[in-house]
């Protein structure tokens, strides 16, 4: 190829779309779209064609106010991370995700403002596939929680697949900011991952099977009776829920095996799939069991697993250990998509504040 600019552009344009659209798959797709998509018209509609046929995620994410000295526009900028160190930063996007964009690794919000809230509308599409959900947001920081239960909250609910790292007081904030039926509400919630409490048996007012199965209609249960009733309750397309209990206690380890025992087996039983993962010190021993409910058809079993864990398995009789393995995986699958909020009061934008404020 001639090394003249306007020669080597005449040798370029002589090769047909398809090879291009070949080649295109195996250069880095910053050049791609930084310098090749440049070259002129022509070479612009072909990267455009390529992004939407390749199917790429997105890797790591942080969206954060804007630096001092900004000078790309907008009060919010995103940065690209590769193992948490800092790669490029960069305007949000104001226009919806490539077609070829089929989700992202995470996506850090430690800011929020209008730009931002618009920016999760333009990753709407990509949210609706599936998403996990963490946040660190205090007690304290009451705006924060306004602008998840008015802003957030509505765009993701539908979308949300499994919740992590959840301790009892996040379970809590949710309930009482966004809604008391918060887990029922999220239709598609499949998964609690790496939570730092058992879900405990409601008090003996609620042990009937029926009353178990209707959500609270206010804010008036612990958050640990609220996940065992969400356990507890069937999915309509009978697919299992999942809960990883991230360190075993012995004394709620107690009581938390027998309660499922006397729900399993009670006459008014509900067929039901789920599978309760704990993780436990090395040294604990505890003895395997496996019970049947023929009424139901069901099997509740609880059984080890290397290095360290207690698996608690319900099903129905002659789901194999296969099937049993597809949902723990399916259940790990859930974490790529992961949104996680760690926002304080002081993060919240000059005019999404000013709107708080007004309505306050």
């Amino acid at each position: 190829m001639s090394d003249h600019p306007d020669v080597a552009l005449a040798d370029l344009s002589c090769v047909a779309n398809d090879v291009w659209l070949d080649a295109l798959f195996w250069i880095d797709r910053v050049e791609v779209g930084t310098k090749f998509a440049l070259i002129d018209a022509r070479f612009g509609r072909l990267v455009a064609t390529h992004l939407n046929l390749r199917k790429w995620r997105l890797g790591e994410l942080g969206v954060h106010r804007a630096p001092s000295g900004w000078d790309r526009g907008g009060t919010a900028a995103v940065t690209v991370m590769d193992d948490n160190a800092l790669i490029n930063r960069l305007p949000l996007a104001t226009c919806p995700a490539p077609g070829g964009v089929i989700g992202f690794s995470a996506i850090y919000i430690w800011y929020v403002d209008l730009e931002v809230i618009a920016f999760l509308q333009c990753l709407q599409r990509v949210i609706n596939r599936g998403i996990a959900v963490q946040f660190t947001i205090h007690s304290t920081d009451l705006r924060c929680w306004a602008v998840m239960a008015q802003r957030i909250w509505p765009l993701i609910s539908h979308a949300v697949l499994a919740l992590n790292d959840m301790k009892a007081v996040n379970f809590a904030l949710l309930c009482r900011h966004v809604s008391p039926n918060v887990l029922f509400d999220c239709a598609n919630l499949r998964a609690i991952t790496n939570t730092h409490m058992f879900p405990i048996r409601p008090p003996p007012s609620a042990v009937h099977i029926n009353a178990l199965l209707n959500p609270p209609e206010e804010f008036n249960e612990k958050p640990k009776n609220n996940v065992y009733r969400w356990l507890h309750t069937p999915r309509k397309d009978g697919r299992p829920k999942i809960v990883t209990i991230r360190k075993w206690r012995k004394p709620q380890w107690a009581s938390f095996m027998p309660s499922l025992i006397t729900f399993f087996i009670a006459p008014s039983a509900v067929p039901v799939n789920f599978l309760v993962i704990c993780h436990i010190a090395c040294k604990t021993n505890f003895q395997k069991m496996e019970r049947e409910n023929e009424e139901t058809d069901e099997r509740l079993t609880l059984n080890a697993r290397v290095p360290a864990d207690a698996v608690i398995v319900r099903c129905r009789n002659g789901t194999d250990q296969r099937t049993v393995n597809a949902w723990e995986k399916e259940a790990n699958q859930m974490l790529d998509n992961l949104l996680c909020f760690t926002i304080k009061d002081s993060d919240i934008g000059p005019e999404l504040l000013a709107e708080l404020m007004a309505n306050e």
